[in-house]
């Protein structure tokens, strides 16, 4: 499951092209720490890297400070606020700021920018072990079960309010989520729709660099051979977490591209300058066969695979749609794929 979660990068970068110039104050964006209180069932050992054996679980009831950014259109014409809003879960290594890119020069990448550009509100936030999310004191507080609780709580609190006021004061309620997952971002999307089951609080998902494999112990290997705990990486940003706390280092992201000339090269300088810290053992759990399983989602779901994604067997829209419709019996599914 690797290279279907974890070497997806080059599926949402493109998605917003180099030659897009969003308005100005296309956004008012309100950033903060949300408290989402959790109560499942996570391993007792991840590092066994199996699929999750009733036998071998432990309850986990906490609290998590989740990092988010909520920004919605202004001037434009739309308005501020809307009645829907996309939620937005980021990849292995990566932070929120993979969607909203604001650095010097390559604001055209922003995809929250692009949204506000169409009157679309988003709430970007940092899953649990990364980003600015305030990390527990273990990296195996960071299961997948934890992260997929998290992303349906927050499109609950998106709904009835309370990310709103949080963050702007306001009484703010979407009353439609959308779930947009990147790499190992739609995994915990994915997830979250298996533990709630019809309840989802999603009225649709797009999942890019995303799909299902058989489960290979080499690729699990092959995750845990191309980080580095962040401590190691660089002490002075995270020599305070432990070894769970993984990165990478430049030679493992240039994978993540492909080859010269098929990518804007300062992309990479800047992919290497931003990357983050996330949990390994949420990692492995996606890639040990856990979301290897139907979902009862009965909303629309999108799969995009990128023309440079270097895990497609099938690129192409009616091969993704084959390999996948199994999974998703109940679901109007979609898929853009591109070889």
């Amino acid at each position: 499951m690797l290279t279907k979660l974890f070497l997806g990068i080059s599926v949402a970068l493109p998605i917003i092209s180099a030659n897009f110039t969003a308005p100005v104050s296309a956004c008012s964006c309100s950033t903060g720490l949300i408290l989402v209180d959790v109560d499942v069932q996570a391993e007792v050992d991840p590092s066994v890297f199996v699929p999750f054996n009733s036998t071998a679980l432990r309850r986990e009831k906490r609290t998590f400070e989740v990092f988010g950014q909520l920004c919605q259109p202004v001037e434009n014409g739309y308005g501020q606020g809307s009645q829907a809003v996309q939620l937005l879960a980021h990849g292995f290594t990566y932070s929120s700021q993979y969607w909203n890119v604001q650095w010097y020069g390559f604001q055209n990448y922003s995809y929250v920018e692009f949204a506000c550009s169409r009157g679309v509100s988003s709430f970007a936030y940092d899953n649990i072990c990364a980003g600015r999310s305030v990390p527990p004191y273990n990296s195996k507080d960071c299961q997948l079960p934890a992260a997929a609780a998290v992303a349906s709580s927050l499109a609950r609190k998106l709904q009835d309010g309370t990310i709103g006021k949080t963050l702007t004061g306001s009484n703010i309620h979407f009353s439609k989520v959308f779930g947009i997952g990147h790499s190992l971002g739609s995994g915990v999307l994915y997830y979250s729709a298996i533990q709630d089951g019809t309840s989802s609080p999603f009225i649709g998902l797009i999942l890019s660099g995303f799909g299902h494999s058989p489960v290979d112990p080499a690729s699990i290997e092959i995750t845990i051979s191309a980080t580095v705990p962040g401590k190691i990486s660089d002490p002075g940003r995270w020599g305070n977490l432990d070894t769970g706390f993984v990165t990478t280092n430049s030679s493992v992201r240039a994978i993540f591209y492909g080859p010269p000339g098929t990518f804007n090269p300062d992309i990479f300088q800047l992919d290497f300058l931003t990357r983050d810290v996330g949990s390994i053992w949420l990692q492995i759990q996606a890639d040990a066969g856990n979301i290897n399983q139907p979902i009862p989602f009965n909303h629309p779901v999108t799969i995009l695979l990128g023309q440079l994604e270097p895990a497609c067997n099938s690129c192409n829209s009616s091969g993704v749609i084959n390999a996948e419709k199994s999974f998703f019996p109940n679901a109007n599914l979609n898929a853009y794929g591109y070889r």
